[in-house]
């Protein structure tokens, strides 16, 4: 794996055209996270899945015993 320089900017579409027809998701852990999960949901997929790199934002709960789940799933993210 190749470093990438910490002032490296993205080029959208070349990532975008390098994605081709390959389905990416990103999948965020959570544990009692009813506070911030949804805006991290929607800070992470909101651009990402708006212009295309990323299709899907996953939130895996591990054992909340808050409302995490259904903020995240509120926040349009399915939960597992």
């Amino acid at each position: 794996m190749t470093a990438v320089p910490a002032d490296a900017v993205l080029d959208v579409a070349e990532a975008i055209a390098a994605k081709g027809t390959t389905t990416v998701s990103v999948c965020i852990p959570a544990r009692d996270e009813e506070g911030t999960i949804g805006a991290i949901v929607a800070a992470v997929g909101g651009p990402l899945v708006a212009v295309g790199l990323v299709d899907e934002v996953v939130v895996a709960d591990d054992g909340s015993t808050d409302a995490t789940a259904a903020e995240a799933a509120a926040a349009g993210a399915p939960v597992v």
